[in-house]
């Protein structure tokens, strides 16, 4: 290959490097990225690029004792020959080390990097070569704390960058855009990753072929808590709940080797014990022989809605607090008339059914003051879920039995969990409707619970037309399969179950049919919890 005798240091290269370079510190979990450049024809090493992503008073001590800013640190190729640099720039395999006269060699003064060492500490480094398709442009230094060997994934990962930053200095050298590489279909997962270091930074993890965490970088510990040396080494059941859904989907993407895999909604145990959803997307990481060595997973926060849902949603909350004042006038002077009614028939049975709806009435009431005065307060206590299913299942049996649908309460007795009673019975009042309606003449509907570690999984089923192809997109606002359906009673079952800091999934049920799963953390977050905050 080729060495480079120059290299392009026109300001929008240079731009697109560092945004690049950071990115990926960010993504790997490193504090700081270098570029530095050999140019055989002028017997130069120079760092042409150096960003980082926290603060090293160490680096203003190293460039005020040389006299020059980080990218002005220059030497002769002769003088570098013994050490690490030169050896990854000549033969490009990737080589670590924490000492930097190791890296250096002959460099620089001894003296200068013996004292820069001392200030700096423990630190490792990976040493990768940058080279495009046709010329040999330098090296690649990323940089972390501690002394803890890069895994084999992150390897793999800064492999494929330092890839596409030779890519992009070997176009501007031919006087092309640079920001044409991060459109490239040549190799469209290298293409993806340059575009992802340019966003803003995503939880990601590094998974084995064993599907056990190697690294983390710091988005994730500062979305769910986790210090990255806590979760190093884990099986992925100790970070994500129903983990052997997400196990599935990652042997599946095992066999495709230019592909992320499709956004899949997972749920991830906090470090607090709260559970918090996201949407996982993973990418099979390939040794030199193809053969699978681990997964980067990214992990963003579930889906922004970006096609004018939003303004939809205030225009509908403006007419819905209009609505919720005309409703609640009628409404309590309803309640009031059958109130007058109680005791007085003789039916027992009319008036267990008076008595009934008169409660649902003062609940429905309870719901429209807390709209319309203030924000909706999660007042959390001990229910237990199999009577609130049964509470539920009776309100909704006559339009069940219309359509000869059985539902059935197999929750076991004393099953204890600590939510908002009202909140929870408006979300099994949506699902149970919704299965109800799903299914045909002749079907079943079942609520089942059970405890998973720490959590409580509850799963609604029906024995219907099952989900539609792409089951995330029924939680959306305004979506429905129903003539005269709002498109609102999911997401409204996936708001209140997220501010109790769970998470709420449609799937596929074995056999055919529909499951709606709703996982909760046994140790809740504190009372007072606001509904949609």
């Amino acid at each position: 290959m080729e060495a480079a005798a120059a290299v392009s240091n026109d300001s929008s290269t240079l731009r697109l490097l560092e945004d690049v370079l950071r990115g990926v510190s960010r993504l790997v979990g490193c504090n700081s990225t270098n570029l530095i450049v050999f140019d055989p024809s002028s017997d130069t090493v120079q760092v042409m690029v150096g960003v980082t992503d926290v603060d090293m008073p160490a680096v203003a001590s190293m460039e005020r004792m040389l006299g020059v800013s980080l990218r002005g640190i220059s030497a002769s190729v002769d003088r570098a020959r013994d050490g690490l640099l030169y050896q990854v720039w000549k033969d490009g395999r990737i080589r670590e080390t924490c000492s930097i006269s190791e890296m250096v060699g002959s460099a620089l003064d001894r003296n200068v990097v013996e004292r820069f060492e001392k200030m700096v500490g423990q630190h490792r480094f990976a040493l990768v070569a940058a080279r495009g398709q046709q010329k040999n442009f330098g090296v690649l230094v990323f940089e972390k704390s501690g002394t803890n060997p890069f895994s084999l994934q992150q390897r793999l990962v800064l492999g494929r960058y330092a890839r596409r930053i030779g890519d992009i200095l070997e176009a501007s050298l031919e006087t092309l855009d640079p920001e044409s590489i991060l459109k490239d279909e040549l190799d469209p997962v290298e293409a993806a990753l340059v575009r992802l270091s340019v966003q803003r930074p995503v939880p990601a993890l590094f998974l084995d072929a064993d599907m056990r965490i190697t690294g983390a970088n710091d988005a994730l510990q500062s979305r769910f808590g986790w210090e990255k040396h806590r979760i190093v080494g884990s099986g992925i059941d100790a970070f994500f709940s129903d983990a052997g859904a997400l196990a599935r989907l990652l042997n599946q993407q095992a066999i495709y080797e230019h592909k992320w895999l499709d956004k899949t909604e997972v749920v991830v145990r906090c470090a607090d014990g709260t559970l918090s959803p996201a949407e996982a997307e993973a990418l099979r990481l390939a040794d030199e022989q193809k053969r699978v060595a681990g997964y980067l997973l990214l992990l963003r926060r579930p889906t922004d809605y970006t096609d004018g849902t939003s303004e939809h949603l205030m225009g509908l909350a403006e007419l819905a607090a209009h609505l919720a004042h005309e409703i609640r006038n009628p409404l309590v002077a309803s309640a009031a008339a059958l109130r007058s009614l109680q005791g007085k028939l003789e039916n027992p049975a009319h008036e267990e059914i008076i008595s009934s709806v008169v409660c649902e009435m003062a609940r429905l009431d309870q719901v429209l003051k807390k709209f319309l005065f203030s924000r909706p307060v999660l007042y959390r206590q001990e229910v237990d879920l199999r009577e609130l299913v049964e509470e539920v299942a009776d309100l909704l049996r006559p339009r069940a039995q219309e359509r000869k649908t059985l539902v059935e309460n197999i929750v076991g007795p004393g099953t204890e969990v600590t939510v908002d009673q009202d909140s929870f019975k408006q979300v099994f009042f949506n699902l149970l409707s919704n299965s109800i309606e799903a299914c045909r003449t002749g079907g079943r509907v079942a609520v089942s619970a059970r405890r998973n570690n720490s959590e409580l999984l509850i799963d609604v089923e029906d024995d219907g037309c099952g989900p539609p192809r792409e089951p995330e997109v029924c939680f959306r606002p305004f979506f429905t399969t129903k003539p005269s359906g709002t498109g609102l009673g999911l997401g409204v079952c996936r708001t209140i179950v997220r501010a109790h800091g769970g998470a709420i999934r449609m799937m596929e049920r074995p056999g055919g049919g529909c499951r709606v799963r709703i996982v909760l953390p046994l140790k809740c977050r504190n009372d007072g919890a606001e509904l949609g905050g």
